[in-house]
């Protein structure tokens, strides 16, 4: 059943290849379809995970409101560097609404050029998200839901420098390999190519 069920998908989607992880009554199996470089995939097969960062970096949030370190309602404002404003329309945006895609933030900062298609965000540095954060008009924040790669981009940083400047290792993936992936054992899960 799950082969017709992955081969079916691969086949609606196009997936050059797809693996398949399967836990039933604590047997974990994994399965492979299609080819990566000549060979099928498997369990330590490299892969984009894109979007699923935004549940990780949001489980680091958690983490770090349940340690009390944070508070879900901080505003985004206090965790920024002072030389640097968020502009405010209606309340606040706080780190929750980063979290949730309701801070008022479009979708991708302003201008964004990227060096390579292929990895958009390789060449982004913390100093033009800064330039971008104190020059966005953000929309009222809480107010409605807009899809935010720089607001959840923006909450992983934050988080990051939140960290460092509490003694813990500095960057992005230092923040979320302590936070969320160590704890969760996900040691072949990371920020590298």
């Amino acid at each position: 059943a799950v082969d017709s069920l992955a081969q079916a998908a691969q086949r609606a989607h196009g997936l050059p290849s797809l693996v398949v992880g399967l836990s039933v009554g604590g047997q974990r199996t994994v399965l492979g379809y299609g080819q990566i470089g000549g060979a099928a995939p498997g369990a330590h097969t490299p892969y984009e995970i894109g979007s699923v960062t935004k549940v990780v970096t949001a489980l680091a949030l958690a983490d770090a409101v349940v340690r009390g370190e944070v508070a879900l309602d901080a505003p985004v404002q206090s965790l920024l560097p002072d030389s640097v404003r968020l502009a405010v329309a209606g309340r606040p945006a706080t780190l929750a609404d980063l979290a949730t895609h309701h801070a008022g933030l479009p979708r991708l900062p302003v201008p964004f050029r990227p060096a390579s298609a292929l990895d958009p965000y390789a060449d982004y540095t913390p100093d033009a998200l800064m330039r971008f954060v104190g020059s966005v008009a953000p929309d009222s924040a809480g107010v409605r839901y807009a899809y935010s790669n720089v607001g959840v981009g923006l909450l992983a940083w934050l988080l990051a420098r939140r960290d460092a400047a509490a003694g813990a290792p500095g960057g992005v993936e230092a923040m979320l390999r302590g936070r969320v992936l160590g704890p969760l054992g996900m040691d072949e899960t990371g920020l590298a190519d």
